[in-house]
């Protein structure tokens, strides 16, 4: 069984897990709608978080669907 630390190394440090399940193309850092609600202005991203060394997603208008790829896919 895979651990968090291994899951990460080999989807990029969460970038691939946030890439599979976005229904769109991004861009790091770039603002867009959050499609996991009816979203109106474009507040939501992707980052590197260099404490945690990984990606997470930071939604500014809704923070309940900010977190790292673990807690987006458990979103879903």
């Amino acid at each position: 069984m895979l651990n968090k630390e291994e899951i990460l190394a080999r989807t990029s440090k969460g970038l691939n897990v946030f890439k599979h399940y976005l229904p769109f193309s991004f861009r790091v850092g770039r603002n867009f709608l959050n499609p996991l609600y009816e979203d109106t202005k474009a507040s939501c991203n992707i980052y590197f978080d260099r404490n945690g060394d990984q990606y997470k997603m930071k939604d500014y208008g809704n923070d309940a669907y900010s977190g790292d790829c673990f807690h987006f896919v458990g979103i879903l």
